[in-house]
């Protein structure tokens, strides 16, 4: 992974999840954010939860809008920690593949 770029990724908040969609963010493309910071909804088949930022930065990009049916792990945004340009962040972004859970 690039350094200072963050993935925010739909986690899995239940056993038994598999998708879930967001179904609000809380901050803008381009506002700082800090680690821990309620930052995104997620709503599930059984339930809704709120989400914290994975690192403290500037939202660079919200990948995934609300609504979108989406698997657990899947990409929804990006954070940048450090210096990163718009280009680094679409080349992140194109290709991302997400972590394998053992």
């Amino acid at each position: 992974m690039p350094e200072g770029l963050v993935p925010i990724t739909l986690p899995k908040l239940g056993l038994t999840m598999e998708t879930g969609s967001v179904s609000r963010w809380l901050r803008k493309e381009g506002e700082t954010v800090r680690t821990g910071e309620h930052l995104f909804d997620v709503e599930t088949s059984k339930s809704a939860n709120e989400c914290e930022a994975p690192a403290g930065g500037v939202l660079s990009r919200i990948v995934v809008g609300t609504g979108v049916e989406l698997p657990v792990g899947a990409l929804i945004g990006v954070i940048v920690t450090g210096k990163a340009s718009e280009a680094d962040v679409s080349a992140f972004i194109k290709n991302y593949q997400p972590q394998k859970k053992a």
